[in-house]
């Protein structure tokens, strides 16, 4: 028997896309708000924490999910398309200009 596949409509795509930029922009805005406290803690002259080698921003990308990952795209106005690698190339191009 042949299987069938789903092919998803434009509509599914575009809630798909929709719902990553919103997950993106959460993780943006929580960033956004630890980076502001901390940035308050230094001027204050208290002591401030120093990211682990172990931490996201130095991992890069790899440490987000697809989704994440076209989210960040999406905010950018950028192609959406493509697996993972080609998503983290694309926003790593997108990081260097």
């Amino acid at each position: 028997m042949a299987q069938q596949v789903e092919r998803k409509s434009q509509v599914q795509w575009d809630a798909e896309r929709a719902e990553a930029k919103a997950k993106a922009a959460k993780v943006i805005k929580a960033n956004a708000a630890e980076a502001i406290r901390l940035r308050d803690a230094a001027l204050k002259g208290e002591a401030v924490p120093v990211a682990e080698s172990e931490d996201a921003e130095e991992q890069g990308y790899d440490s987000y999910t697809v989704d994440e990952l076209k989210g960040f795209l999406g905010e950018r106005d950028l192609p959406v398309s493509g697996n993972k690698g080609e998503l983290i190339a694309r926003l790593e191009e997108s990081d260097a200009e």
